[in-house]
């Protein structure tokens, strides 16, 4: 640690060295290498915003920089976030941002793209992007000992611009050791280079799905990056099971995929920026894992130990995977140069400078908002009310960007009104309508409405999939909570015992407060008191959250009072168990929905898809009003009495399928009564 330290030190002093040197250099009464006024400079950064968690990492980092830079009283750095690495490059090659931390597949893009190949300096990386590795896994039921045996085999491979998973592997089989496999790619997140590594954990789901496959069925073998599959093996994926993935698969240990750097920053040479950027690189080779402020910055940047300098040599093997892979070319191609090497020849040469076109609007469009400075140094504490569906789902999510998340629920068990509700209460979607996008509820089959009970054991796997139990606080009542004068919120709780007593109560100080309990707590349950004659009622008057006994309809005459979800579930329940009669009472008729129209078409393409909410828009105006659509206009302008036929169409065929005459004939037309009067 000590000399690696000492090293970067010494190369920072050699660097500043030769920029003095520079500046001798300059003839009498010129100013080659102006630098303006430092209060009147700023370095701008860009990086890509994959994850959330990258904008409140980079204004910690922002806040030291510019601590550890500051001049005259200014703010010499700032960043700003991108979409994708395509767009940074840009904004770098056309002098919007001064320096941008590149992937490797970017930083070869930014070699490529610079005027002349000396013009690009890197600056720094992280020690962790040193030697990145992907690997090879093969279904150890195939027998697959060498990597010819993959030839006209199928393969798995993340997104197409991945370097990782796709990229640098898929070069070292085809064409370094001349095996053409069947390749199936996850193309997930395009444009971010595999930095999500969303298509990395769809390809290890699917490892998983295919590890009980036939002996030709499934795919012989995947290429991603070493560290996501030894995360998947220790369980730190979701919905990716390690016990599936170590009984079926192991690393082919021949396949000697070259090692490659990956992140690193990038910045084109400008003259009057070479002082900042000198600045900007001391300070972050000096960020110290024994100060607690800068430790807590680097470990959320992924660092190991420190930052390094860059290194040319790492990316060889992507720019010749990119040569065949991508489509480029690599004619007349040169690395960048490393900012710690650089020779003072190369920087009195003017070809080295890139031209640039500054205005300040779109300076402007592409910063981050300079006065954010927040400390990171503390978690943000967050309460969350209920632990539902909703609940849980923004435990999970505030816990994965870093929040310290403590969610409270008065019931026994996770799950809301799912974990108990009258009898065979269940989702009136088809599951894919009803579950998490990267968290499959395998508990039903596609296309099938799931009861209760599967959506609680969904959310119950849940719980044990993403580590909440930690965070879950079960038979909790949240008594009240009150917002200080200072914006933090006093959440007073009482704990619920088995023999129905409390505990005394508690109070906890949270600076965010989340409520998630629902529409439809069963602890909120209404049955009115002042109609006449209840008093005198011999028969059961229940809640239909109470009606978890269906055997008690058998042989009476039943009342359902409603006319939504519950009171239909409940009608329907109480004629299936056998009531003498059944009468369902509410103000108006409403237009049910069949799960399958005219017995043939799943109600959601209809209903529930972009082509059936156009419709809607195109017959009774844009829903909502603020919304505009080209295709919305063209069905107005041209189609309104074709659109309008289709819905009548649509009531006649509901009130045939469902028998909805006379009095059960719903008064309103079916768009009112689904969507509101619009």
């Amino acid at each position: 640690m000590l000399f690696t330290r000492l090293s970067s030190l010494h190369c920072r002093g050699r660097h500043r060295a030769a920029l003095r040197h520079l500046s001798s250099k300059a003839a009498p009464g010129t100013s080659r290498f102006h630098v303006p006024s430092r209060g009147r400079q700023q370095l701008l950064m860009g990086c890509v915003s994959y994850d959330p968690a990258v904008n409140d990492i980079w204004i910690g980092i922002q806040s030291y920089l510019n601590r550890a830079m500051a001049a005259g009283g200014s703010d010499p750095f700032d960043f700003c976030l991108f979409t994708n690495y395509p767009a940074q490059v840009r904004a770098l090659l056309d002098g919007h941002i001064d320096v941008a931390w590149n992937g490797p597949i970017a930083h070869v893009m930014a070699e490529r793209g610079v005027q002349t190949s000396d013009s690009l300096l890197s600056l720094g990386m992280r020690d962790v992007d040193r030697d990145f590795r992907s690997v090879l896994v093969t279904r150890t039921s195939r027998s697959i000992r060498s990597v010819q045996q993959l030839q006209d085999r199928l393969v798995l491979a993340g997104s197409w611009d991945s370097p990782q998973a796709n990229v640098v592997p898929l070069y070292w089989l085809t064409v370094l050791e001349g095996v053409q496999p069947r390749i199936v790619e996850y193309n997930v997140d395009v444009g971010k280079h595999g930095d999500t590594a969303a298509g990395e954990v769809m390809l290890l789901k699917e490892l998983c799905a295919m590890a009980h496959s036939g002996p030709e069925e499934g795919a012989d073998g995947a290429v991603l990056s070493k560290m996501m599959w030894d995360r998947a093996l220790e369980g730190r994926l979701e919905g990716v099971d390690p016990t599936l993935l170590s009984e079926h698969y192991d690393i082919m240990a021949d396949a000697k995929i070259p090692a490659f750097d990956h992140c690193q920053f990038d910045a084109v040479y400008n003259p009057d920026k070479i002082e900042l950027l000198e600045d900007f690189t001391s300070a972050l080779m000096q960020m110290d894992m024994n100060d607690p402020e800068q430790q807590r910055l680097m470990c959320l940047e992924g660092i190991n130990k420190e930052w390094v300098p860059p290194r040319q040599e790492g990316y060889d093997i992507v720019r010749k995977a990119m040569d065949v892979g991508m489509g480029a070319s690599s004619s007349n191609h040169k690395p960048a140069t490393n900012l710690f090497t650089v020779k003072s020849s190369f920087l009195l040469n003017q070809r080295g400078a890139h031209t640039f076109h500054r205005q300040s609007q779109q300076l402007r469009s592409f910063s981050s908002n300079a006065s954010g400075t927040q400390s990171l140094s503390r978690p943000k504490t967050i309460a969350v009310i209920g632990a539902g569906v909703a609940g849980l789902q923004t435990t999970r999510a505030l816990q994965s960007h870093g929040f310290q998340v403590k969610c409270f629920d008065a019931n026994s068990k996770v799950g809301g009104l799912w974990n108990s509700n009258y009898a065979n209460f269940g989702v009136q979607v088809p599951k894919q309508l009803y579950e998490v996008q990267d968290f499959p509820m395998t508990e039903a089959e596609e296309g099938e409405y799931p009861s209760a009970v599967q959506v609680q054991r969904y959310l119950e796997r849940m719980v044990k999939e993403f580590r909440l139990q930690d965070s879950i606080q079960l038979n909790t009542f949240v008594e009240s909570v009150d917002q200080k004068e200072d914006g933090t919120w006093e959440v007073s709780i009482k704990q619920l015992h088995s023999d129905g007593s409390t505990s005394t109560q508690e109070r906890h100080s949270f600076d965010y407060l989340v409520s998630a309990t629902g529409l439809y707590s069963n602890r909120d349950a209404f049955l009115p008191s002042d109609i006449d004659g209840t008093d005198k009622y011999q028969g059961q008057i229940l809640h239909s959250s109470q009606f978890s006994d269906v055997s008690i309809a058998k042989g009476q005459r039943v009342i359902v009072v409603g006319g939504g979800k519950s009171a239909i579930d409940c009608a329907v329940e109480a004629h299936r168990a056998g009531a003498a009669h059944v009468t369902l009472l509410s103000r108006k008729a409403h237009w049910p929905t069949p799960r399958k129209i005219a017995g043939v078409i799943p109600f959601q393409y209809v209903f529930l898809s972009r082509f059936g909410t156009a419709l809607v828009s195109a017959h009774r105006g844009v829903y909502p009003d603020e919304g505009t659509g080209k295709a919305v206009s063209l069905f107005r302008t041209f189609g309104w009495p074709i659109v309008g036929g289709a819905f009548y169409a649509v009531e006649a065929l509901f009130r045939l399928q469902l028998g909805l005459f006379g009095d059960r004939s719903p008064k309103a037309d079916v768009v009112d009564d689904f969507y509101g009067e619009i």
